[in-house]
């Protein structure tokens, strides 16, 4: 498509490998399976097989969610079945969307960390300060600490 609108129309494409396996980069790409969607699939794998549990961190809001399917798709894809998926950054209540959230993943059947950790504003002060969350002065910051002690219990019992 590239070099047909600087000629006459009268373009034979051998392919950009000279061989005609590709008339693009991108197509070349692909077809050596060398592209940034075969990159992230080979990384996930090489996770996947690299560890006795993959922790699957995902926000609940539908961008996350919908990102969190695809990367479901491909570790089935890849038959690898040790992973869990953990809830983070939920809102506080009047929000629904945590719940909401857990709520589709468990009827989609996807294997979901019982805990999550929830959106406190001692996580970003502990991020700043370069500290545990436990070790930063904030009121909820033992809920944060807490969160995090939960979730490791479930992964190590």
């Amino acid at each position: 498509d590239g070099l047909s609108t600087w000629g006459d129309g009268r373009l034979t494409v051998l392919g950009t490998d000279g061989f005609g396996r590709s008339d693009t980069r991108r197509k070349l790409r692909e077809f050596f399976e060398v592209s940034r969607e075969y990159i992230v699939i080979a990384a996930l794998k090489a996770l996947a097989d690299g560890c006795d549990l993959l922790i699957i961190p995902t926000t609940p809001d539908a961008l996350a969610l919908d990102a969190l399917m695809l990367t479901v798709k491909a570790l089935d894809g890849l038959r690898a079945s040790g992973y869990r998926i953990l809830l983070s950054i939920i809102p506080p209540r009047p929000s629904r969307d945590g719940d909401e959230a857990r709520s589709t993943l468990i009827e989609a059947g996807l294997p979901l960390l019982t805990r999550g950790v929830r959106r406190l504003v001692a996580f970003q002060k502990a991020a700043l300060a370069g500290v545990p969350v436990y070790a930063v002065d904030d009121p909820r910051a033992n809920l944060g600490w807490e969160d995090y002690q939960q979730v490791g219990k479930e992964i190590l019992p």
